[in-house]
């Protein structure tokens, strides 16, 4: 089964936003909230979210060019990934945990969250469970670099061990 686009999507902007050339002032950071509790209710990408998103992402040409790195590295990425084999992402306790750490406000609406064993697909319990706490927070920039580390060190070993592709993420700092 392979990732939908949207996934690679939503986790390119995740990355994206915690690059330290990357600035998000607040009318960005509030669409991104909006964009988050448009996807809580449903996770699958619509037409409207997805333009939204996208508008934001070009809107501000730091991120555009970042967003566009990753987004290149993940499709390829997810395409070769066992789509079962999730190590590389964060978990759900790993968000709430970080959110509570830095965020005393966010902390009340994430307290006593617990994700449950589901049917869904990977790419919606992706999108539940890390991509919309961490868009709705306070500050999505830095809950993303606390939490994608392994995701980008499987991204650089996938760029450099590709042969058909030139590395496509900068070396770890």
């Amino acid at each position: 089964m392979s990732q939908p686009p949207a996934l690679a999507t939503l986790l390119a902007l995740l990355l994206a936003i915690r690059d330290p050339d990357v600035t998000l002032n607040d009318d960005e950071q509030e669409e991104l909230f909006t964009i988050g509790e448009q996807l809580q209710p449903n996770p699958e990408m619509r037409d409207e979210t997805q333009a939204k998103l996208m508008s934001v992402i070009q809107s501000n040409p730091k991120l555009n060019e970042s967003f566009t790195k990753y987004q290149t590295a993940l499709i390829s990425f997810l395409a070769t990934e066992n789509s079962q084999n999730l190590d590389y992402l964060p978990t759900s306790e790993e968000v709430i945990e970080t959110l509570q750490a830095g965020n005393e406000a966010s902390q009340r609406e994430k307290r006593g969250f617990k994700p449950k064993k589901s049917q869904q697909s990977p790419s919606h319990t992706i999108i539940n469970y890390l991509v919309v706490p961490i868009l709705k927070s306070d500050n999505p920039p830095e809950v993303s670099k606390s939490l994608f580390q392994p995701l980008l060190e499987k991204l650089s070993l996938f760029s450099a061990d590709s042969d058909t592709q030139p590395p496509t993420l900068p070396p770890l700092i």
